[in-house]
């Protein structure tokens, strides 16, 4: 498959967490473009339980590294029902793409505490890195099992 323009990959990625979340049976629906922190609301069958997903999408079915911003870091106590979905799109007909369901809690975390080892550790020709916005996260395996659409916690 070619390489996809960076808004096409991100499109993919969110048709394909709101096509699995269908198949898991939720109720799911893409925001609309101008909604700022999230991407998809799922809920129930029985609309007692949601979640707010933000997707984050990949063009390599090997990869688990995503790149995220500074305001990724940011994460409140009133966020307990919001998630990310890392998806590592499939890049051939034969593999599947990849989901990873990790709360936002935890993707803050990582990227702040990532984020503090990058800044504080000297680069290959400098005593001192400069300061970025750029973040990101790398899926624990062994922590967030593919495709465990259970964490969203929305069975009745």
């Amino acid at each position: 498959m070619s390489k996809l323009m960076s808004v096409d990959s991100g499109n993919l990625g969110e048709y394909e967490v709101l096509a699995e979340l269908t198949r898991r049976n939720y109720v799911a629906v893409l925001t609309g473009r101008n909604t700022k922190d999230f991407d998809i609301i799922a809920c129930n069958k029985k609309g007692t339980k949601f979640a707010v997903i933000q997707v984050k999408s990949i063009q390599s079915h090997d990869l688990t590294k995503f790149r995220l911003t500074e305001k990724h870091e940011q994460y409140s106590d009133d966020q307990q029902h919001f998630y990310y979905v890392f998806v590592s799109l499939a890049n051939d007909k034969i593999n599947k793409s990849r989901f990873y369901v990790v709360p936002a809690k935890d993707v803050a975390e990582f990227a702040r505490e990532a984020y503090q080892k990058y800044i504080n550790t000297k680069g290959p020709r400098v005593a001192q890195r400069k300061e970025s916005s750029m973040r990101w996260f790398e899926v624990d395996e062994n922590k967030y099992k593919e495709s465990d659409f259970s964490i969203l916690d929305l069975e009745d």
